[in-house]
């Protein structure tokens, strides 16, 4: 039998304005607040979309992780 566990999620766009569809602005969102959630977290899925809206297309992200992952050692990439 499986243990139960939950799956969260945060949905994540950029501020309303000029900057707002500026994709690599969004992604370094993305990467920090996943390293303020914190190191325990598994993220399971990410999904990037495109919401057409009145003022214009809105850029957003959704993150689906869980929480009580078992840590791992961050891998090393020779450069």
């Amino acid at each position: 039998m499986s243990e139960p566990w939950t799956c969260r999620h945060i949905r994540l766009s950029n501020p309303a304005g000029p900057g707002e569809p500026n994709v690599p602005r969004l992604l370094r969102a993305v990467a920090d607040l996943i390293e303020r959630i914190g190191d325990d977290i598994e993220v399971l899925d990410m999904a990037m979309h495109t919401d057409n809206h009145p003022d214009g297309v809105w850029t957003a992200m959704n993150i689906y992780y869980r929480r009580g992952a078992p840590r791992r050692p961050r891998p090393q990439f020779e450069g």
